[in-house]
């Protein structure tokens, strides 16, 4: 079973974020998507932020790993960070996806 992990951050942040996730092999992959604007209520009022948006790919069993990772590395005090089940995909993909998730990785020329 796969998921997709929704993060908003700063954009000066969605780089750590990203590396700090990657490096430990908890998504295989992640799309930061820049100019995001988000309106949210904040402390009794309508706030709005420019923001990215990260797009990550995992395994449904990393997901709560992934959460805690994003949020020992991202400056909101109430991140929002949202998971997505993927009810089907292109296998290859999905399969790539697992490998890279994978704690012991040794080679993956065959992705490449």
């Amino acid at each position: 079973m796969y998921s997709i992990v929704l993060v908003t951050c700063p954009l000066d942040s969605a780089n750590i974020i990203s590396n700090k996730v990657l490096e430990k092999r908890v998504s295989s992959s992640i799309n930061i998507i820049s100019g995001v604007r988000s309106l949210y209520w904040w402390k009794e009022k309508i706030e709005a932020t420019e923001e990215a948006l990260l797009i990550m790919k995992t395994k449904t069993s990393l997901v709560d790993k992934l959460i805690r990772i994003v949020k020992k590395n991202h400056p909101y005090k109430i991140p929002s960070i949202i998971s997505i089940s993927i009810s089907n995909g292109n296998n290859e993909y999905l399969e790539w996806l697992s490998k890279e998730t994978t704690q012991n990785v040794k080679s993956h020329s065959e992705y490449s």
